[in-house]
């Protein structure tokens, strides 16, 4: 399971983005925390494509994604990942 945060989400705080991930993670569900460091708030996942779409897909289409955040360019922001 994927659980992505925004840093400045006051909608779905980052907080209970990771609790939701730890909860997963207890009950034996792999799960991985991302957080996505953006000033955009709860719209940061419609905005920030460049930094959301490497998460979303991973490494199945990584060349597919490349092309893509090449053509639709956005805000950029540093990216948080812990597991």
């Amino acid at each position: 399971a994927l659980v992505m945060g925004i840093s400045s989400d006051i909608l779905y705080p980052t907080y209970q983005q990771r609790q939701i991930a730890d909860m997963l993670i207890g009950h034996g569900v792999p799960a991985k925390y991302v957080e996505i460091d953006s000033p955009h708030g709860h719209d940061a996942f419609l905005i920030n494509f460049v930094q959301l779409a490497p998460r979303l897909v991973g490494d199945r289409d990584a060349g597919q994604v490349d092309r893509a955040v090449e053509s639709k360019r956005s805000i950029g922001g540093k990216v948080r990942e812990t597991t």
